[in-house]
């Protein structure tokens, strides 16, 4: 009897100590910035959170950040195969939209809001285990990560908008792309006025086809250099991704026409980092200068040789100004009050 009682105390230690050593251990930067806990395993995973599956892929070690893409469609397999260069140095999560990725589509317009893709992230962020999180929100996912920002701004250690605008005005907003693009460097390619052709019709898209074609087709008019690499690498994201129809219509009904936070945005106080491209079309020097003066505590950084996605075109410099901002460099300590020096030392 005694036996099979420490036999019994045995196995339930030893439960106890996996229980404990699977449970997430967080550890913090000097700068506040979360690092990768022990059990964020790199893989691909699924999860219920916000009563939707949502479907994730770790990949890459050290401190830890959360790929926001777009919500109008795509999943998150472009940034899976063009930010690989980021995973040295961080771990990376790269969420799939609610409806997208390796999930059941959605068709309820109504449970396919950004409001609810950055409460998405916030589930997320309680699943992983992780106090606060370094956001990255690309285009339109920059939209959904501000939205995170002001709902849970106790969570978000630091911001990273990569060619987002808000579209104060969006019939002046309109003339100001055309104006982009009449000044575009690769307006002389024999494909350009087929690739505007198609930009004019991108949100009459009906099917995943169709959409799938425009981003194709279209392409040459995100890219300051448009080469054989960019292409490649491009177009097989384009392929291996999960697009969903019905997100493109509710994001075409709803968010395009209101794509703007109505001056709230300035209340968000997290240190927040903005690049743009210099080519891409939807850059607009003064909505880029409003919300970079609108967040505070917020640095610009301009790609002078890039469209809408700059770590494709400048990867070695997008890996250098993600590095100085979420990893400062320490000022080095001096005395207020200088140290009397003795004449015989």
């Amino acid at each position: 009897m005694i036996q099979e009682r420490f036999l019994i105390l045995a196995v339930v230690l030893t439960l106890v100590n996996t229980a404990v050593s699977s449970t997430p251990a967080l550890r913090v930067a000097g700068n506040g910035a979360i690092a990768a806990p022990a059990a964020l395993q790199n893989g691909a995973f699924k999860a219920r959170l916000n009563n939707v599956e949502i479907s994730y892929t770790v990949s890459g070690s050290g401190p830890v950040i959360l790929v926001q893409g777009v919500g109008w469609g795509l999943d998150s397999r472009l940034y899976q195969n063009t930010l690989k260069f980021l995973e040295t140095n961080y771990t990376l999560v790269y969420i799939d939209p609610r409806g997208t990725g390796e999930v059941a589509p959605i068709a309820d317009p109504s449970q396919l809001t950004s409001d609810l893709m950055a409460d998405d992230l916030e589930a997320l962020r309680q699943h992983l285990g992780l106090s606060r999180i370094v956001l990255l929100g690309h285009a339109h996912g920059g939209f959904i990560a501000m939205k995170y920002a002001l709902k849970y701004p106790a969570r978000l250690s630091q911001l990273i908008l990569v060619d987002c605008i808000l579209l104060n005005n969006l019939e002046d907003d309109i003339r100001l792309v055309n104006e982009n693009l009449q000044r575009h460097p690769r307006r002389k390619d024999p494909k350009w006025e087929a690739a505007v052709a198609g930009f004019k019709n991108e949100y009459e898209a009906r099917t995943v086809e169709t959409m799938r074609g425009n981003l194709q087709s279209t392409a040459i008019l995100y890219f300051n250099y448009y080469g054989q690499s960019q292409r490649a690498l491009f177009e097989k994201s384009l392929r291996e991704s999960k697009m969903a129809i019905d997100h493109f219509n509710q994001f075409v009904r709803h968010d395009l026409l209101r794509y703007d936070l109505n001056g709230q945005e300035a209340r968000i106080t997290a240190p927040a980092l903005l690049l743009y491209g210099l080519y891409d079309p939807y850059f607009i020097r003064a909505s880029a200068r409003r919300l970079h003066f609108a967040l505070r505590n917020s640095k610009l950084e301009l790609f002078e040789r890039s469209g809408h996605y700059p770590w494709m075109e400048e990867s070695s410099h997008f890996a250098e100004v993600i590095k100085a901002f979420l990893n400062p460099p320490i000022a080095p300590v001096t005395s207020e009050t200088p140290r009397a020096t003795s004449q015989n030392q």
